[in-house]
């Protein structure tokens, strides 16, 4: 059941504010009124919108702003990633069923309104029992592929107790076209997939840990022909230290990739270049001069056409101040830094980074009011500088946990929406400017140039060993979720009106 109930707050441009009781008694029904006379349904059909003004919403074309929210799947930690379709639409993946031994990966694709077009479960493997692997049970990623299609990248519970990475290759309308998983040679290791990209010569590169348990884990990449055919797999050790993270990827133009992480043990950021056959070129530690820590967030590295890259972490707060917050950093090709800012005041964790087709980057993460949190989102040049911030929710807590570029300019923000009985996945598609047509604000983001003098750049070696592994081809069963949907409100629609209300 989806509820609506924004809490008092104050009105503005763009901004969500208090709707009279007068206003809501109409609306409520208009609302009823057209659902007896004109049959029009008020609950969400099993893959469709559950609103008036269906037939507007189903003809909305691509550049529509909405938000909406739509019932979770089982046993979900909600959507994990999104990405945006040939069609202008969009696809969101994520986990359902028991995230210990029944999980099943879903995909939900809708059209540029946010229809639901369909909704597809994938069975993934699930063998003698035994426990995901640290930070990995609950990662996935989703990666659009040149003939349409997408990779789903994740982990897998389980072959001889331990955890195994498993892909799929979906074609455009959710079939599978082929599943693979691969496990470790030995029987003795956990591997965990954390995030996936289209390296430049047309394969993928999947990144993440592996390990014997929770004490003892390293840094994992692979890579993988478009067939799913194993090009390499290795893992990478940093200073000796055994519980490295590898956190994000972004392809670089010689098939290779540059990888953050986090040095665990010795609390600073680690990003360092690998080419096309996995082999270490560079690599860079950021850590402070006195006391503290700095450590990358997931989702936290995109490239600039240029070839610098921008990096968002999350550490203490240098000026003196005390507390902790996001930092973002821009580093040439060769991993030296440029530039290092604060951000205050906005987010406690930046959860994703999106280059956007103007060259800019979207920072996503959570915004704190009162005791609740929202969706955040701000749109900052490749010098740093913040042309606005955005924030969205409904009563509750509201958060974002991936987002996706539109061909527009604008995006689509994924994540999970509170609610009297429980939580729903939460969709916000935005333009350029970052505005949804409601429950919105702007967010006052402010940003402090770091000395760079209190940062140091250290040159640490990466050891990278191979790792043998155990390719096996898979027919998983698919399925279908029902799915009800709700408008909070679309361009699509002819009078933007808060339609959860008199949902049943």
């Amino acid at each position: 059941m989806f509820w609506h109930r924004r809490r008092p707050n104050h009105t503005g441009n763009g901004v969500r504010g208090r709707r009279s009781g007068a206003v809501r008694a109409i609306v409520a029904l208009l609302a009823l009124m057209m659902g007896g006379w004109w049959g029009l349904p008020l609950t969400g059909a099993s893959s469709g919108p559950a609103a008036v003004c269906r037939a507007a919403a189903s003809a909305a074309a691509a550049g529509t702003r909405f938000q909406r929210v739509y019932t979770l799947p089982p046993w979900s930690p909600g959507p994990l990633a999104a990405a945006t379709t040939a069609d202008g639409g969009f696809l969101l993946a994520g986990i359902a069923g028991n995230p210990y031994n029944t999980s099943d990966f879903y995909l939900m694709k809708t059209d540029a309104a946010g229809n639901v077009l369909w909704n597809r479960t994938y069975n993934v493997l699930q063998k003698d029992g035994g426990g995901l692997p640290p930070e990995g049970g609950r990662a996935l990623d989703l990666v659009p592929t040149p003939d349409g299609g997408f990779l789903l990248a994740g982990s897998a519970c389980c072959y001889g107790g331990k955890a195994v990475a498993e892909v799929l290759k979906i074609g455009a309308s959710g079939e599978v076209l082929w599943n693979k998983t691969y496990r470790s040679s030995s029987g003795s290791i956990h591997i965990s997939i954390r995030r996936a990209v289209t390296t430049s010569d047309g394969d993928f590169l999947l990144i993440g840990h592996s390990g014997l348990d929770a004490t003892s884990y390293r840094m994992f990449a692979a890579k993988i022909g478009p067939d799913g055919t194993l090009r390499w797999s290795r893992t990478y050790d940093a200073l000796g230290n055994a519980l490295d993270l590898l956190r994000d990827v972004t392809p670089t133009p010689d098939g290779g990739a540059l990888l953050v992480g986090e040095m665990f043990q010795a609390g600073v950021a680690l990003a360092f270049k690998i080419d096309a056959d996995g082999n270490v070129d560079w690599a860079r530690m950021y850590g402070q001069q006195f006391n503290g820590f700095i450590t990358w967030e997931p989702h936290t590295v995109v490239r600039l056409p240029g070839g610098d890259f921008v990096l968002a972490g999350f550490g203490d707060d240098l000026r003196g101040l005390g507390g902790s917050g996001p930092w973002v950093l821009r580093a040439d090709s060769s991993g030296n830094l440029r530039w290092a800012e604060f951000v205050s005041h906005f987010f406690q964790g930046i959860r994703d980074t999106v280059p956007l087709s103007d060259g800019d980057v979207l920072l996503v993460g959570v915004a704190w009011e009162e005791d609740f949190r929202d969706m955040a989102a701000a749109k900052m040049t490749p010098d740093g500088v913040v042309q606005w911030g955005r924030r969205y929710g409904r009563t509750y807590d509201d958060s974002a946990a991936a987002a996706a570029a539109a061909p527009d300019g604008g995006f689509l923000l994924v994540g999970l929406s509170s609610n009297v009985s429980g939580e729903d996945q939460y969709l916000v598609r935005a333009d350029a400017t970052g505005s949804s047509g409601c429950l919105e604000q702007d967010l006052p983001t402010r940003v402090t140039p770091i000395d760079l003098n209190t940062l140091f750049i250290g040159t640490p070696t990466v050891q990278a060993t191979d790792v043998a592994l155990v390719v096996d081809a898979l027919s998983p069963s698919v399925g279908t979720l029902a799915t009800q949907s709700a408008i909070l409100c679309s361009d699509a629609m002819a009078w933007r009106l808060y339609l959860p209300l008199v949902l049943r």
